[in-house]
């Protein structure tokens, strides 16, 4: 099963993001800033490495309000470039955004 095909849920059946993050395995912290984390994880459906920032939106200031990170959402999701890693899911919590992308080293 691919990670695409693992993240295949009619909208009525999409978990809630508390039940998708049990979808993967935290590992250690590899980037930390003022905004937020990077995790490595595993998506265990599948043993995908993939890396997950945690975005907290009290964090956010005036060049980065909640609508500049869903517009940069949207573009990272249209992207498709060897350069870059692939946004492969995404999901927005209370006080938070959480972004799931292709592990690159």
């Amino acid at each position: 099963m691919s990670y695409a095909q693992a993240l295949q849920y009619p909208l009525a059946e999409k978990p809630a993001p508390s039940e998708r993050m049990e979808f993967y395995q935290l590992g250690d912290i590899q980037t930390k800033s003022v905004s937020g984390n990077v995790h490595e994880a595993v998506f265990t459906p599948t043993g995908q490495q993939v890396a997950i920032k945690v975005l907290s939106k009290s964090t956010l200031d005036a060049a980065d309000t909640e609508e500049v990170v869903l517009s940069k959402i949207d573009t990272m999701l249209k992207l498709d470039h060897p350069h870059f890693a692939k946004l492969l899911d995404w999901f927005e919590a209370n006080d938070k955004f959480v972004t799931m992308a292709g592990w690159q080293r």
